[in-house]
């Protein structure tokens, strides 16, 4: 939970940084599965290719696992789940999830490479990550910004970070405004006493300190939406004059 409750800024500024995440995840980010809940069985579809449209969601699915789910060519409908994780190469720690109910039209017959190709119409879309979970629909909408970071920014985001220094991150988690204490899953993870880049968005960095049963999550939010990658070190540098 949080520290404390949110003061207005701050909700606004979580309630932007959500949205900001799941356009990310809905561009392509993350590791995306289907599950078409209303059919016997609730099917499901892992390791499905995502990228969004003007006003949808293209999404791959493996052609073995949806054979039968549209033989007529009739709409389905479908739970898509969007999981991404730390950019941290020694472990895998979740950083947050997209969860969204929708229908797919149009699923392709198989194609190359066994992939069958379908658009997914969005109706629900949540976000959970450390700090509660949040709707994101207007994430979805024909108007909304780009995502960013893409993938080539955010290697070039974390490249900028550990050009600092291992100790870099510890100072930055010391001057989040907004911090939230969560109990965690997996007890033997080796983290404990380390402070890792959870991830890193348009709007500001979420950080996370691991002891032996808990993880303090940060947000240090930026000052404006970043656009590029260029544009993290003038961001860092008014993060840190900041008193």
């Amino acid at each position: 939970m949080l520290a404390q409750p949110p003061t207005s800024s701050q909700a606004d500024t979580l309630a932007r940084r959500a949205r900001s995440a799941a356009r990310r995840l809905l561009a392509g980010a993350g590791t995306a599965s289907v599950v078409a809940f209303r059919r016997e069985g609730r099917p499901s579809a892992e390791s499905v290719h995502h990228a969004w449209l003007q006003d949808a969601l293209l999404v791959g699915l493996p052609a073995d696992a949806v054979a039968d789910w549209s033989d007529d060519g009739q709409a389905v409908d479908v739970r898509l789940d969007i999981e991404s994780s730390a950019p941290t190469y020694e472990w895998r720690v979740t950083a947050q999830s997209l969860h969204a109910l929708g229908t797919l039209h149009g699923l392709s017959g198989p194609g190359r490479g066994a992939i069958r190709w379908a658009t997914l119409q969005i109706d629900q879309a949540f976000l959970h990550d450390p700090f509660g979970v949040h709707a994101v629909a207007d994430a979805c909408a024909a108007d909304r910004d780009p995502a960013f970071p893409g993938p080539a920014d955010a290697l070039a985001v974390q490249e900028t970070l550990a050009g600092h220094g291992p100790e870099f991150l510890a100072e930055l988690f010391e001057r989040a405004p907004i911090r939230c204490r969560t109990r965690r899953a997996c007890a033997d993870l080796g983290v404990c006493g380390r402070t890792l880049l959870m991830d890193a968005d348009a709007c500001g960095l979420t950080l996370g300190a691991f002891d032996e049963d808990h993880v303090v999550s940060a947000l240090i939010p930026f000052d404006r939406p970043l656009t590029s990658a260029d544009a993290l070190e003038h961001a860092l540098e008014a993060v840190l004059a900041q008193a």
